[in-house]
């Protein structure tokens, strides 16, 4: 009952105070005064589109204030009128995704001629604390980015941590998980539903040639935004205008350029071509009316990647055959090594593989003004993606996964203004992720054992996920206030297998335990039928930007979010929960888990200009309470337990493991998932002052803090009691529990300058000190249970993710060789532009790890579990290499029973810097024609990109040693030395 009536009064609220939530549109607001200070009421204010004729105007209030809200990014005139006062323009300004920009302005007494002003383009954040920033279009367009991957650039804004290979799986937002970052595309949703980023780094899910911009808010943003807790990410199409445009291009890369990756053991590079290409028009169907914008991009790459292992030595291998003849299937699946390790049993084994990848995208927009209070978009984009690529997880041997995804997103959109102080906004959002994966294996069942490189299984998994959205904002001017609200529906549709085929994993704790086939686990995942899983989400907000004076405003928001819990569509699950169903197992038709009905956020921010700074400084500092519900895909286990699970950790287990499966005994091991589980608790805060320098030109320093409560939690459950020897659920096994019982903190001090693309000249630097620290989990999607289980408070440390020191910084220059120059000596030097990228950050944590046997353990349960310390030996060499970075000396393992009492993430990864300059040159063919010829320098330096050193102790032929560079792929950061080429034609 208390659900349907916050919904329904937060639906009746919002319809009764019109308002608007324009995160993927812009605003401008500011005051009109006379040349004495006072507010100039009834002024009339309009902004002019520049390339589409788009227009819209506003009158001034009692106090002087006007808004214009919900306007399409691009770049606008505008002109101020008022009875006995001369006409003010103001020339040529380009407004951004999610900026609100306050020109205010000085009207001159009649009798003057029309005044020209220019508008002060200086990005002064004068109206919200939001941290986050702007991904302008010229720097989409013209910086070096690897892949051609938008997502690549997220980490130029503040308050954005690149932990790897810089895409949507590795930039997290203000110490937050990846599955808290919210993607959205054009307004509506844009993630990959069952987790937030895309299932794998998908290059063209969103084409950068039809990007116009985006914007990524870290944190503290107002109640516009939400759905989850972590970074908003809000991206812009381009639209046509009433030119006609278009270009062709293709980005061209080849080994013969490369340098070859520090891990190599051959002076010769694998093979390598990487071909992006494509072409986009847009422009006019009527002048000033209807606008069209397509574009199709390509991706085609063929390449080879190093392959090393650790495998049997021959020695060991005929040791295994004599004493235990069974395991010659396992045995013969390893290749032969090549060159041995300081580990008798083991031997390095180096291959030869490949990673194909082959891409189509498209998009399509559609704009119509149907008259001068209702306009409308539709767009349609979608990705094609399919991949093949070596399969390992300590170690790349002859296994691999094929992959397929394939991402669609459409948009109606439809605005109609009231008047010049009330507007609507309504769309309807499509949103779809087609996901196959399957692995190509040697056996069709798993082995892992420390001591040598995992063989996988050959499982397979199917996920077709959509999301259809309603949203509808709507925009009010009340005098000094601009009040905002909005409401948003969204239907979330999940078809899955979480294993298509069966998934058996054999576990040996210890290469002797192998030789003698004693086997130390055995976990069966059944087959899972595909399952349909449906739920419906409702948010609405009230936000209130009350200029209290023109150099003063205040932001007070309330959001409402009501994340509905998951249904099967055909009734096919299987609920467990200890804590709420006797036995675990609850009756047929109980809910997966209860909604939480009480999720309500405040927001609250203030800015600031003093008035002696004549607007050239501004102080900003707001609070937040943010609510998110993590990954969906940790919020299906019911339907998991559908088909058989099976753990079987006691016992003399050996193989082949057949007669174990069919004769098991306390070993079932349902999923559990807490139905009284909470909704993630994000509190932020934060106080930052920002400063003009110079034209265009803004510093900011600011500290940005967070707390987190009931993360996602990921735990085991029914462990055996040590002072009876039994589990609580005695005929079942471990099992996997979820909940959301964890919590973290961050604190940062950050730094940044940038400078608006003016006079040929853009940049950007970020600086960020900050440590994040939690007992288990970052956020949604990533979590670890800990080494005790009773213990949670034991694994408190710095998050897995924690980046002490993160640098990025960007930079576009057009080289004013030819200025002033004439003749054949001014043409040469014409035309040329620089612009780069620059990144930075300190070491990654290091977990240190020892694989136990169960038995080994007082309750039987040996995941995570960590060493001892040895008193007084130092746990790094006195001169680190990568080939001997962490000392084996320092650790042991713990006696049977006891647990080890090294913390968690106490080693610290190598430090990753590296610079992508490119060079580019452009020729004006004709008048309207030109050629751009860009060269793209990828780490042109060369450092070796190490990622972390093998950390279990229990690998004793590699530990401490780093085996591989952050990055395997071919794109995204962390590369070797690369170059890429471009050529593009513009008309």
């Amino acid at each position: 009952m208390a659900n349907r009536f916050l919904k329904l009064a937060l639906a009746v609220f919002s319809l009764a105070l019109p308002a608007a939530a324009q995160t993927d549109r812009a605003l401008i607001t500011g005051t009109i005064t006379d040349p004495s200070g006072s507010p100039v009421p009834n002024a009339k204010i309009e902004a002019l589109g520049t390339g589409n004729g788009f227009s819209r105007t506003a009158i001034t209030t009692q106090a002087g204030t006007y808004t214009l809200a919900a306007l399409p990014v691009g770049f606008y005139t505008a002109s101020i009128t008022a009875a006995g006062f001369e006409k003010l323009e103001i020339a040529k300004f380009e407004l951004q995704v999610g900026q609100t920009k306050t020109l205010d302005a000085r009207l001159g007494v009649s009798g003057v001629q029309t005044q020209v002003q220019v508008s002060d383009d200086a990005p002064l954040a004068e109206t919200s604390a939001s941290v986050g920033g702007v991904i302008a279009g010229s720097q989409v367009q013209n910086l070096p980015v690897n892949g051609r991957n938008f997502n690549n650039l997220m980490s130029l804004v503040p308050g954005a941590i690149d932990s790897g290979t810089n895409d949507q799986k590795s930039v997290r937002f203000a110490g937050r998980g990846l599955d808290d970052n919210n993607f959205r595309f054009d307004g509506v949703d844009a993630t990959g539903i069952q987790n937030q980023g895309q299932r794998v780094s998908t290059r063209l899910q969103i084409s950068t040639e039809a990007i116009a911009e985006f914007r990524a808010d870290s944190s503290l943003y107002t109640a516009e935004s939400g759905g989850t807790t972590g970074g908003q990410i809000v991206v812009v199409s381009k639209t046509g205008t009433n030119d006609f445009h278009g270009s062709f291009f293709e980005f061209l890369r080849n080994d013969f350029f490369d340098a070859r990756s520090f891990d190599s053991k051959t002076h010769s590079l694998p093979p390598f071509r990487l071909n992006q290409f494509g072409s986009s028009v847009g422009g006019a169907i009527v002048k000033n009316r209807t606008f069209f914008f397509f574009n199709y991009e390509g991706y085609r790459q063929v390449l080879g990647q190093p392959l090393t292992g650790l495998v049997p030595s021959a020695a060991y291998r005929a040791q295994v055959l004599v004493k235990s003849p069974a395991l010659a299937p396992i045995v013969n699946a390893y290749p032969l090594g090549n060159v041995p390790t300081s580990d008798k049993n083991v031997d390095t084994w180096f291959g030869n593989g490949s990673q194909p990848a082959h891409a189509d995208a498209g998009l399509a927009r559609v704009d119509h003004r149907f008259n001068d209070k209702a306009t409308g978009y539709v767009r349609f984009n979608m990705d094609s993606e399919a991949m093949d690529a070596p399969l390992g997880a300590n170690g790349f041997l002859r296994d691999r996964v094929g992959t397929t995804i394939k991402p669609y997103n459409a948009i109606i959109s439809l605005q109609y203004v009231f008047s010049p102080s009330l507007l609507n906004e309504a769309k309807v959002g499509f949103n779809r992720s087609d996901f196959f994966t399957g692995n190509e294996t040697v056996l069709p069942y798993a082995v892992t054992d420390p001591s040598f490189s995992t063989l996988s299984n050959s499982i397979s998994k199917i996920a077709i996920s959509n999301s259809f959205s309603f949203v509808d904002n709507l925009t009010k001017v009340w005098g000094r206030h601009t009040i905002k609200a909005g409401v948003e529906i969204r239907r979330v549709q999940i078809n899955q297998s979480a294993t298509a085929s069966n998934d058996l994993t054999v576990a040996y704790a210890n290469a002797t335990d192998f030789i003698n086939n004693v086997v130390s686990s055995i976990v069966l995942n059944a087959a899972v039928p595909i399952t349909g899983l449906r739920k419906t989400s409702e948010f609405g907000f009230i936000q209130d930007e009350f200029k209290i004076r023109p150099n003063l405003t205040l932001n007070l928001g309330l959001r409402y979010e009501y994340f509905s819990q998951f249904h099967e569509a055909h009734n096919d699950d299987v609920v467990f929960d200890p804590k709420s169903c006797a036995g675990g197992f609850c009756p047929k038709g109980s809910d997966f888990y209860f909604a939480d009905p009480k999720d309500l956020s405040p927001r609250v921010a203030f800015a600031w200009s003093p008035v002696s700074q004549h607007g050239k400084l501004v102080v900003r500092s707001g609070y937040g309470i943010y609510y998110g519900e993590a990954q969906l895909g940790d919020l299906n286990a019911p339907v998991n337990n559908i088909a058989t699970r099976l753990a079987i950790t006691s016992g003399a287990l050996s193989f082949p493991v057949d007669t174990f499966l069919a004769n098991t005994t306390n070993s079932l091991t349902p999923r559990g998932l807490d139905r009284h589980r909470v909704n993630q608790n994000i509190q932020s805060w934060g106080l930052s002052v920002q400063r003009e320098i110079a034209p265009q030109t803004v510093v900011e320093i600011g500290y940005l803090g967070t707390k987190g409560t009931h993360l996602f939690t990921r735990s085991d459950v029914n462990l055996v009691n040590p002072a009876t020897g039994l589990r609580p659920i005695p005929s079942l096994g471990l099992i996997d529990y979820k909940t959301s019982d964890s919590n973290s903190t961050f604190h940062a001090m950050q730094s940044q300058i940038r400078r608006s693309f003016s006079h040929g000249f853009l940049l950007t630097a970020n600086y960020q000190w900050s440590h994040s620290i939690n007992d288990g989990s970052v956020g949604g999607g990533e979590a670890l249970a800990p080494e005790n289980i009773n213990c949670r408070a034991c694994d408190r440390g710095s998050s897995d993710q924690d980046v002490r020191s993160y640098f990025s910084s960007s930079a576009v220059w057009q080289i004013p060789f030819a200025k002033g120059m004439h003749g054949i000596g001014g043409k040469l030097l014409d035309g040329w532009e620089l612009s780069g990228i620059g990144s930075a950050r300190s070491g990654l944590p290091v977990n240190i790890l020892v694989t136990r046997k169960t038995t080994d353990l007082p309750d039987q349960n040996n995941a995570n579990q960590r060493p001892n310390y040895n008193p007084g030996v130092a746990t790094v060499p006195s001169t680190q290499t990568p080939g001997d970075w962490l000392n084996l000396a320092a650790y042991s393992v713990p006696l049977k029973g006891a647990w080890g009492n090294v913390g968690k993430n106490t080693a610290r990864g190598p430090a990753l810097w590296q610079i992508d300059p490119a060079l580019t040159r452009a020729f004006r063919i004709t008048e309207r024609v030109g050629l751009n010829f860009r060269a793209e320098f990828f780490n042109v330096l060369n450092r070796a990109q190490y990622g972390t050193p093998v950390a279990n102790i229990s690998t004793t032929s590699q530990f401490g040693q780093i085996v591989a560079p952050v990055n395997t792929g071919s794109t995204g950061s962390g590369t070797p030395r690369q170059m890429q080429f471009m050529l593009r034609l513009s008309y």
